[in-house]
């Protein structure tokens, strides 16, 4: 019994394998459901706990990190302060960089367009916007999304979530950053 509290109370400790995983999905779909600032802030911290629990290459830490970014979002929109989209960015950042498998690694780059999109109508590009730009840019190669709209979504947010100097700074990158600032340049072309 002593044993159960104390795993109870630590869960976080022995949670490797992300047990409590099912637990925090069930917690972040009520919360979105219900758009309630108190129940999204519940369940990022379920998320929270699953995500300190496991082990550097998980697969389930992109999906942990895609639904954490996804709450930082949704909290940022109930409560009608754009300024907390900083957090839903870096952690969208996070796990688009940790996804195992594609379709994880496409949900974290709609969430960092919607976050990029946010704040770009607002006029309030704040945040790691270079590294956003870089991981949009990513999913543009990496991703190669069919869908013509959802193509233009994330060079759209590309180029806004680029720096004012990303030519000179691609261009210093080679072949691979020319190819960046042409995928910006068309972004901006179509915006």
């Amino acid at each position: 019994e002593d044993v159960t509290a104390a795993a109870d109370e630590y869960r976080n400790l022995w949670d490797s394998m992300g047990t409590d995983y099912a637990r925090a999905e069930a917690a972040a779909n009520r919360a979105d459901a219900s758009g309630d600032p108190a129940e999204i802030r519940a369940a990022i911290a379920e998320l929270t706990i699953v995500w300190i629990g496991l082990p550097t290459g998980s697969p389930m830490r992109g999906r942990t990190l895609t639904m954490l970014a996804d709450m930082h979002l949704a909290l940022a929109a109930n409560v009608n302060d754009l300024t907390l989209l900083v957090d839903a960015i870096s952690i969208a950042i996070a796990a688009i960089r940790t996804a195992a498998v594609p379709p994880v690694a496409q949900a974290g780059a709609s969430i960092l367009v919607d976050c990029v999109s946010m704040q770009a109508f607002i006029g309030y590009l704040e945040g790691p916007m270079a590294e956003a730009s870089r991981e949009l840019r990513g999913a543009l190669l990496r991703l190669d999304p069919a869908d013509p709209v959802e193509r233009a979504a994330l060079l759209a947010a590309a180029a806004a979530s680029a720096p004012a100097d990303l030519g000179d700074a691609a261009a210093s990158d080679g072949p691979a950053g020319d190819a960046a600032a042409s995928d910006a340049e068309i972004g901006r072309a179509h915006v």
